[in-house]
């Protein structure tokens, strides 16, 4: 009996130890070692440092970075605390997004490939392959509407980057210009002098007046040959002579007195 007595005291007081040990655990702050968990944002913006205790679960904090998606981080987080500081780095892949190249007008000929591009990465949009009879490319715009105003936002061929945070697809519109070409003036055999006149494709505009002078003969008009008969005359209002935007040569015609 007293063998059993003491037995049970013994462990009675192995158990108010216990406990006592516990409290003063809990009033001191001794319990599992905390641990510093650094989260490198990489470029990015979040991440930070924070004491975790060994053991305990272990979340990485949310991190965003412009134009990219979080891949992962380096090393691997894991689910609980290691014993130890660690440092975790996150990984980035960048957007990816694809340009999509639009004739804009009707009566345009040709094709263009889309073009894919990553984000923060430069490089330059494909050569222009449309054609339009009579207009000239100016460029892309980045919508329709500016397209029509004749409003460039890139240029043929210009190096480009970022035109996408998001990815997806990113439409850019042809801008069309009125081809300029100029008309020479020949004398075909007269003494005088006269300028090039300069037109644009689509608008229509009165020819110089003539000012070459022929001895004996009366100015008839303007052949598109030199021995050809008059095609235009003086001071006509003329209109597309050309569609390829070169110099268009005009003879004048001369008739005997």
């Amino acid at each position: 009996m007293k063998t059993h007595n003491s037995r049970f005291t013994t462990i009675r007081r192995l158990l108010c130890a216990g406990a006592a040990l516990l409290m003063a655990t809990t009033a001191f702050g001794i319990g599992p070692t905390p641990f510093t968990a650094t989260f490198d944002a990489n470029g990015g913006e979040g991440g930070g440092s924070i004491q975790v205790p060994e053991g305990e679960p272990l979340v990485a904090p949310e991190v965003t970075r412009t134009g990219y998606t979080l891949a992962g981080w380096s090393p691997e987080v894991p689910a609980t605390m290691p014993a130890g500081d660690a440092t975790y780095v996150a990984q980035w892949r960048a957007t990816t997004y694809t340009v999509i190249f639009k004739k804009t007008r009707s009566g345009v000929k040709g094709k263009m490939k889309n073009q894919g591009f990553a984000y923060d990465y430069v490089k330059k949009l494909r050569k222009n392959k449309f054609r339009r009879n009579g207009w000239k490319f100016g460029g892309w715009a980045t919508t329709k509407k500016d397209a029509k105003q004749g409003v460039v936002a890139y240029y043929n061929n210009q190096k480009v980057k970022n035109l996408s945070e998001v990815g997806g697809k990113v439409v850019l519109y042809a801008v069309w210009g009125k081809k300029p070409y100029k008309v020479k003036f020949c004398a075909n055999g007269a003494s005088g002098k006269m300028k090039r006149e300069s037109f644009k494709y689509g608008k229509s505009k009165k020819l110089f007046k003539n000012k070459f002078k022929a001895s004996g003969y009366r100015f008839k008009g303007w052949a598109i040959k030199p021995n050809g008969e008059v095609k235009y005359k003086d001071r006509q209002k003329v209109k597309n002579l050309t569609n390829k935007g070169k110099t268009v040569k005009l003879y004048a015609v001369w008739e005997k007195m």
